[in-house]
């Protein structure tokens, strides 16, 4: 390994291909997460898929269920305005950052 590779922990990579088939659609609101199955199919321990679904909890885009397993949450209209208006916001917040400091 070389100074300029870093290491990246199961549970951060396990955490992002997760977020990014939620986001993605690929994992559908209200589908189940289960902890052997993500493992199976992502080739790690469980261990990592427990913290990612836990990471993934503390974003909440995952709602959490007893032992083994958790499902993929549900957005009500209402959430998806408010997630539009912050973003629309941090976006408007951005541009004016990026403007003032070239």
């Amino acid at each position: 390994m070389t100074g300029a590779e870093e290491f990246t922990p199961e549970s951060e990579r396990v955490m992002r291909v997760l977020r990014d088939e939620i986001v993605d659609g690929t994992r559908a609101p209200g589908s189940r997460l289960v902890e052997r199955e993500i493992a199976a199919e992502l080739g790690v321990s469980r261990l990592p898929v427990r913290d990612a679904l836990r990471g993934l909890v503390g974003e909440g885009l995952v709602q959490p269920r007893p032992r083994t397993w958790a499902v993929v949450r549900e957005f009500s209209t209402t959430d998806i305005s408010d997630l539009h208006e912050i973003r629309s916001a941090l976006e408007t917040l951005g541009f004016r950052l990026a403007a003032q400091r070239r």
